[in-house]
């Protein structure tokens, strides 16, 4: 029985350390892959249904993404995006729930001009990668 409890013990304190390292096991390219797959077929959608299912999916990769170890440089940056695409995809489920496919769509293209606005200034430019 002791042995059980000491087992349960060592399990139960490094489960900390496995949490905290996920963050750092996040594969952020293909979690932005799979983002931009799933506004595409947000966009493609003919019923809400459907688009919801696309939505959600969408949220739960930003909250993945949040949750990347960005480098210094680039975490601030990084997390300002990633909360403005929050309350892009906070407006699209508002109009889920009012029922306005067409309207939800719209702001689709809010998502994706913050991906290109975002994601141009985390591109270091080619001076600043010679001069740093």
């Amino acid at each position: 029985m002791k042995t059980l409890s000491s087992l349960l013990l060592a399990l139960v304190l490094a489960l900390p350390p496995l949490s905290a390292s996920f963050a750092s096991q996040i594969d952020l390219e293909a979690t932005m892959k799979k983002m931009k797959f799933e506004v595409s077929q947000a966009y493609k959608a003919q019923d809400m249904a459907t688009f919801s299912n696309h939505i959600d999916s969408f949220s739960q990769l930003v909250s993945d993404a949040k949750r990347y170890s960005f480098p210094a440089e680039r975490k601030e940056v990084s997390l300002e995006g990633l909360n403005k695409v929050e309350q892009a995809v906070d407006l699209i489920q508002q109009d889920i729930a009012a029922g306005e496919l067409d309207k939800a769509k719209q702001h689709l293209k809010t998502i994706d001009d913050l991906r290109k606005e975002y994601h141009k200034k985390n591109k270091p430019s080619v001076w600043q990668k010679f001069f740093g």
